[in-house]
């Protein structure tokens, strides 16, 4: 195997073990330090503000910066009659990126700063505790996740494509049911896809390429 090939591989690996644990991270985060309570007003919010509460940014930064990573990796590695597929899941990919930097950046850098010097003007729209913030509007980046996790899975055997679809296309189906018929449990069902999916579909893409590096090297 040439060194470059090799190499790529090993980003690959690298980058879907990150997908995989950031994920989690993800939601061990939202989970114990999210906001959930009912939303008062922008002053009320800010009075209950934590940094901690915006813990989720961290994860959610390095997802998307890995998940970018592992897409590139991985239309290097797709066989020519594929690469169809590969790059279409690298662009919406990256799409997703783009926007999911921009939302949490937005927070980290705009948001946390204005509530800890009480800078409360205008800043309504933009923060997680309001339900019809440009946050949420944002979040849609993970449709184009889901997305490009579904042409992801055209690259790969079926065991590995069970998972990426299950991510793709039950999570956009539950939250697109969930939003128009404001059915909570449908949200959550796609919520769950979306982690069984996304960290079991990058766990065994690692390894499928750490068998492909041990079978090049014998």
């Amino acid at each position: 195997m040439e060194k470059t090939k090799k190499a790529t591989m090993k980003i690959a690996i690298c980058s879907s073990i990150a997908v995989a644990f950031f994920t989690i991270f993800f939601v061990v985060a939202l989970i114990t330090t999210f906001d959930f309570g009912t939303w008062e007003g922008i002053e009320s919010y800010a009075k209950k503000f934590q940094p901690i509460n915006l813990l989720t940014v961290i994860p959610s930064i390095l997802l998307a910066v890995s998940f970018l990573i592992f897409n590139v990796s991985v239309h290097y590695l797709a066989s020519a009659d594929k690469k169809i597929w590969s790059h279409l899941a690298m662009n919406f990919g990256l799409v997703y990126s783009t926007i999911s930097l921009a939302n949490y950046l937005i927070q980290l850098i705009t948001v946390m700063p204005s509530i800890m010097s009480g800078s409360l003007n205008g800043l309504e729209k933009m923060v997680s505790g309001y339900p019809n913030s440009i946050f949420y509007a944002l979040m849609g980046s993970y449709f184009f996740m889901c997305i490009s996790l579904f042409f992801e899975g055209l690259l790969y055997k079926k065991q590995i494509r069970i998972f990426l679809f299950l991510s793709s296309i039950i999570c956009v189906l539950s939250f697109i049911i969930g939003a128009m018929l404001s059915i909570s449990i449908f949200m959550i069902l796609g919520a769950i896809c979306w982690i069984t999916g996304t960290v079991g579909g990058m766990l065994m893409i690692s390894i499928f390429y750490i068998n492909e590096l041990k079978q090049n090297t014998l």
